[in-house]
Parts: C-alpha cells; structure tokens; sequence
C-alpha cells in the first residue's frame, strides 16, 4: 500500500530533463478514477434493488 501511495504523489514530478517521470501517471489515475466510479454506480443500484427485493417480499408475507 505504501508503494501505491508513494506512486500517486509522484505523479507529477518531473526528472532533471524536464521530462515526467511517470509520463502516463494523469491517463492511469484518469482510468481508476472511472474505474472507481462505475464501481461505485453499479454497487450503489445493487444495494437498492436487494432493498426492494426485501421490501417486496416482506410486503407480500404481510397480506
């Protein structure tokens, strides 16, 4: 964990060149952002519809 952490703040560091020294840090961390997101969408519509599901059956046993 220490590493990751380590490579995220030098993302933006640049060697004595002037060059990058991670040149594709923004377009990977751009992906895990996304990543992250559709993640997060699709784990948040699950939790919801098992919330329905339960209440829909719940519903039903109480008629």
């Amino acid at each position: 964990m220490e590493n990751i952490i380590a490579y995220f703040k030098s993302m933006g560091e640049r060697a004595a060149d002037g060059s990058l020294v991670h040149p594709f840090g923004t377009t990977i961390q751009a992906l895990g952002v996304t990543a992250g997101g559709l993640i997060g969408v699709f784990a948040t519509l699950g939790v919801f519809f098992l919330l329905i599901q339960i209440a829909n059956r719940i519903s039903k046993k109480a008629k």
